[in-house]
């Protein structure tokens, strides 16, 4: 593909973005993805709600129901996987449903995927900015390769549509949380190579902020119990994907010893958290 004169894609470009949703979609989130179809993006909205919602459907290319299947690995393998046998997209950008990023700026990733070439299998992806924090996201350190690599998160992911079928499909007993690590391990120790693009920037909220200062001080952000139950279990799956290294296993599981314990002491929903948190010991 020809690059233009500032080194961008042409315009049209063949770029989709696919994008889970559960829960509610805000105002503001439907008008930036109308601003994303005005610039020529493609929209793949996945549901993960019980039923579809065609004031949300009528604003994308494609938008299906996948009812919270497998969680956001099911939502994103079952839309790639279609992209991939019906279509003829370019460039595949993997979007939260509450990430912000600039229409420069996913030109910018698409622009620097092509420049990396074809020969190799590339994944690139954009800085992250933790608008609760206010600082840039730090992401977790991949050791045991030939160099240490970082990985990404899944939003603002960005791929070539035609080696989706080299990058096999997001681990689904992850539904949430590492899924993003996990996908980056498999990938790395199958000879991907991962890049942060240095102008990209990605917008994201992680959590919300913490209600007890003690747990705000040392980093943790705010979630339901419902997403504490993913957390555990998601943690004790991670164990049996054999990619992701010893270290960040360990790591992991050291970082989620204390946790539990907090989350009963400091959080609103001490009950709920109770629940969630003996059913993912025993799932």
């Amino acid at each position: 593909m020809i690059l233009d004169e500032s080194g961008n894609l042409p315009n049209p470009y063949k770029h989709v973005i696919v994008i889970p949703i559960y829960g509610d979609v805000l105002k503001s989130a439907m008008i930036y993805w109308s601003s994303l179809r005005n610039a020529g993006f493609d929209l793949f909205l996945v549901d993960n709600n019980e039923s579809l919602d065609m004031t949300i459907g009528n604003l994308s290319n494609y938008y299906i129901l996948n009812a919270n299947q497998q969680g956001i690995a099911g939502a994103i393998n079952s839309a790639v996987s279609i992209l991939s046998e019906t279509s003829n997209y370019d460039i595949v950008t993997l979007l939260d449903q509450d990430s912000l990023i600039s229409i420069e700026s996913l030109r910018l990733i698409g622009s620097e995927l092509i420049r990396l070439g074809s020969k190799n299998i590339n994944i690139i992806g954009p800085i992250v900015w933790d608008i609760e924090r206010m600082k840039v996201h730090k992401n977790i350190l991949i050791q045991g390769l030939p160099s240490p690599v970082y990985s990404l998160i899944l939003s603002g992911l960005t791929f070539r549509l035609s080696q989706w079928h080299h990058l096999r499909y997001l681990p689904p007993n992850l539904e949430v949380d590492f899924l993003d690590l996990a996908w980056c391990s498999i990938m790395l120790r199958k000879g991907f190579l991962i890049h942060t693009s240095k102008s990209a920037i990605l917008y994201q909220r992680f959590g919300q902020i913490h209600p007890n200062p003690l747990c705000k001080m040392i980093g943790m952000q705010y979630y339901s119990p419902f997403r504490h139950y993913y957390s555990i279990k998601n943690l004790k799956n991670l164990w049996f994907i054999q990619e992701v290294s010893l270290q960040i296993k360990i790591d992991q599981t050291f970082r989620m010893l204390i946790k539990p314990l907090l989350w009963i002491l400091f959080e609103p929903e001490k009950k709920r958290n109770c629940k969630s948190i003996l059913a993912a010991l025993i799932a």
